[in-house]
């Protein structure tokens, strides 16, 4: 027997936690491989699974010779339940995985254990064990022997391969800590990428993941799909990083002039805390006292950045407006603090409102990052470029916003924009007869012109988002999250609950077309009907796995790389070329929006259907019925008359 040599374990992660010895068991069980790497490792597709199963075996066999174990090698051989009865030789060779057993040598080839150190002896018994026979044309005559001394074979050597992966997990497994670096749990790859991105501890990676939903944008090569996998699994390895308060603090990646830290602000739900965003960016800031009694104030914040804080926490309701308060409220204090010599909130006048004004509608040119930089580094500022009037006049209700709440929670004393008039009007460079929408003659085009296509999942998929998309209005996010188990057959028709944009439910009805274009798509997916798929399938598959999601940047990616291939074979004009160049998965809600108008659809369905807070919404982006109104009375009162 050749002498023993140790198996790399390159790109493994550096530690053993009690999920890898409990997938190990699982699999002496009987369990499939793919399931137990779903449940205990967090991977999904069987290729990755298959490559994370033989890793584990060399990082397990290497360790259990390295203890002096004689078992070692019992580490990943499939020892079956049962026993199938003899069967006698053949003269053919079947390939492994047939009905018929295979030769020792193509068993041992094809096997995904390292059984070529084993000797004879023990390969027999190990190839006994999983097919309740001698292997045909070889080895040594056993096939007289009784099915219970297999049996009874099989029992000790899975009995042998338990105590030794429990011995391994007496003297190997170690308990997560969030100060642990992320290189000690997670794959070396994608540790290469979070650490890449900053996220250093497993106390790091947790807090981003409580920042933001796409906390993974920093990270290069990990998309939507790969981030809930880790997600997940960082979840069950070590819940307490996801509990507000008990996690480590984050790496300091240092501060450039403007004093900002290079990791992302905090969540809505955090607390204020003296490590905040804002309390980096204006340490020094005093409170403004309005009583000298404390209980007479709503906040207890001791300066203008964590009562900015406490607002944030208090009055977002999501992410996003999270994100947007945060950003409008840094860049006040930030404008205060470098344009107007370390202001307080409490020293602004109506004066100094008007002055930030006509600073949003100029921006400096000092004030506007260089293009790729994030905060922290070199060339990093807080604007990254000159500000449309739609978000000049955003950031003007923003901040007054504040000011209105820091006066309720007598925090102020007084709100200097009640005096200033904030009204700047529309924009003139806005036109409101264009329309990000798809005419009947473009989408036929396309449509067609993605059928002239070899047919693939990818164009499949793309003919699907153009008719239902058109006759539903769902918005990506929603398409995405979309499961198929929330089509539902009501009396009126089929029917899909969203939870949408604020966090709401809503009932949107699918049309036929809609309907149509699913059956379609679910059966180039091999799915037979909306009634006969799993309930957990995403609406909208990845063209790579049928079973799995897509990520929001890969639909956008995909839907415009097939626009503009089905553009080229398009018969249309040039204007209309241009437009339709542009056309991204967006247009396709507004061209619903537009297609439902034009065909005398009621405004307030309209609305329903696509989930605006208000029906003056719907009649802003799709005014064109009003327009047709007026048109069609005008020309009553007007279009009879001849000239002279």
């Amino acid at each position: 027997m050749s002498t023993p040599r140790t198996p790399p374990t390159a790109g493994l992660p550096m530690r053993l936690g009690r999920h890898h010895f409990a997938y190990m068991r699982a699999l002496v069980e009987g369990v499939d491989q793919v399931q137990s790497a779903r449940r205990y490792l967090g991977i999904t597709h069987a290729h990755a699974a298959n490559g994370a199963h033989q890793q584990l075996v060399m990082l397990f066999r290497a360790q259990a010779r390295r203890l002096g174990s004689r078992d070692w090698r019992l580490i990943g051989p499939r020892i079956g339940l049962s026993a199938p009865e003899p069967q006698v030789s053949a003269p053919e060779t079947p390939a492994l995985g047939t009905a018929k057993t295979p030769t020792l040598e193509d068993w041992i080839a094809q096997s995904a254990s390292d059984l070529g150190d084993f000797g004879l002896q023990e390969q027999l018994a190990l190839y006994e064990a999983e097919f309740g026979c001698q292997p045909p044309g070889g080895g040594t005559p056993t096939q007289d022997r009784r099915q219970s001394v297999r049996a009874q074979r099989r029992r000790g050597l899975r009995a042998r391969q338990i105590a030794l992966i429990e011995q391994l997990e007496r003297e190997l497994a170690v308990d997560p800590r969030p100060e642990d670096p992320v290189d000690a749990w997670v794959a070396e790859d994608t540790a290469t990428r979070l650490s890449g991105a900053g996220f250093f501890t497993l106390a790091q990676l947790g807090a981003a993941m409580l920042d933001s939903r796409r906390w993974y944008a920093r990270a290069r090569g990990i998309g939507q799909q790969k981030a809930e996998r880790l997600e997940g699994f960082l979840r069950s390895l070590l819940p307490s990083v996801f509990i507000r308060g008990d996690a480590a603090p984050r790496h300091p990646m240092g501060a450039d002039e403007w004093g900002l830290p290079a990791t992302g602000p905090q969540r809505a739900a955090d607390p204020p805390s003296p490590s905040g965003q804002l309390v980096e960016v204006v340490p020094s800031m005093p409170v403004t006292r309005l009583a000298d009694v404390p209980a007479a104030r709503g906040t207890s914040a001791s300066n203008d950045a964590q009562a900015v804080d406490t607002w944030v926490c208090s009055r977002a309701g999501s992410d996003a407006t999270h994100k947007s308060y945060r950003r409008e409220a840094t860049r006040l204090l930030l404008w205060l603090r470098k344009e107007r010599g370390g202001l307080t909130l409490a020293d602004m006048s109506a004066e100094e409102c008007r002055d930030y004004l006509a600073f949003l509608k100029s921006v400096p040119d000092h004030w506007i990052s260089r293009k790729g930089t994030r905060p922290g580094e070199r060339g990093w500022a807080p604007f990254r470029g000159q500000l449309t009037l739609r978000s000049q006049q955003h950031a003007a209700i923003v901040v007054a916003g504040l000011f209105a709440w820091l006066v309720n929670a007598r925090y102020l004393s007084h709100n200097p924009w009640a005096l200033v008039n904030m009204k700047t009007g529309d924009d003139p460079t806005v036109s409101m007869l264009d329309s990000k929408a798809l005419s009947e003659v473009a989408m036929v085009e396309l449509l067609d012109a993605a059928r002239r296509k070899p047919p693939s999942p990818a164009r499949d998929r793309f003919i699907f988002l153009l008719l239902f998309v058109e006759a539903v209005g769902l918005r990506s996010a929603e398409m995405l999250a979309a499961r198929l188990g929330q089509f539902k057959r009501l009396p009126e028709g089929w029917a899909l609950q969203v939870h949408g944009k604020g966090a709401k439910n809503r009932i949107v009805m699918i049309p036929n077309q809609a309907v149509l274009a699913l059956e379609e798509y679910l059966q180039s997916r091999g799915i037979a009907s909306i009634s006969d798929a799993d309930p957990e399938l995403p609406l909208v598959g990845s063209t790579l796995d049928a079973q799995s999601g897509i990520g929001y940047q890969a639909l956008y990616m995909s839907v415009r790389a097939w626009v503009q291939r089905c553009l080229d074979h398009a018969s249309l004009d040039s204007s209309e070329r241009l437009k339709v160049a542009q056309a991204s998965m967006h247009w396709l809600r507004h061209t619903f929006g537009t297609r439902a108008v034009a065909r005398d659809v009621p405004l307030d369905v309209i609305q329903a259907q696509m989930g605006h807070a208000s029906i003056n919404t719907t009649m802003s982006i799709y005014g064109r019925a009003p327009v047709a109104r007026r048109a069609a009375e005008l020309e009553k009162a007007f279009g009879g008359r001849k000239v002279s």
